[in-house]
């Protein structure tokens, strides 16, 4: 990683909640799927091949997100989820899920190539919201919050109305999922 992106993925506050008893999920499923400029196009998971805690895995996972946004530009944002301690004897210790949020559909050459198998391994796939990805996350896992968009030209961008909405309508949408 280099300086820029650590600064980008470290410097961002931090939300840890237990969603289990705190959210209505279907409601949001239905928020997340029509927030502005922003749709769900990935569902991934990541694995880390030694024993990291959710701050690693935060910050892998951020590098991950800003190689994508880099690699294909337009604007990305990942929903990052973990589980710290599995009680499964073949499952890893600590695993992580993310759902990347894009203006752009991401080709497989490039979301691929993006992935470093350094810490651990990606499991990617298209994001298809028939399948329950959204209440599995948030009913079973913690979260950590990204503090911006990811984006090609990072504070350049000439689109700070997409953040702006985008964020305030994130913000939005945990106010009302509350119960």
């Amino acid at each position: 990683m280099t300086q820029n992106e650590f600064v980008w993925v470290v410097c961002v506050p931090i939300l840890l909640i237990t969603y289990m008893n705190g959210y209505d999920l279907a409601r949001l499923k239905a928020d997340i799927e029509t927030l502005p400029h922003l749709k769900p196009v990935l569902f991934c998971g990541f694995n880390p091949k030694e024993k990291l805690d959710e701050y690693d895995a935060f910050n892998i996972v951020g590098g991950y997100i800003n190689r994508l946004a880099k690699m294909n530009g337009g604007h990305l944002y990942a929903l990052f989820v973990y589980w710290p301690d599995n009680d499964l004897p073949f499952m890893p210790k600590s695993h992580s899920h993310f759902i990347v949020l894009s203006d752009r559909d991401i080709p497989s050459r490039i979301y691929r190539a993006a992935r470093r198998r350094r810490y651990g391994y990606f499991h990617i796939r298209r994001y298809n919201n028939a399948l329950g990805g959204v209440p599995y996350l948030y009913s079973k896992h913690y979260e950590r919050r990204f503090g911006d968009i990811f984006c090609r030209n990072g504070r350049t961008c000439r689109c700070k109305r997409v953040h702006r909405e985008f964020r305030d309508a994130l913000k939005g949408m945990y106010n009302r999922c509350t119960i």
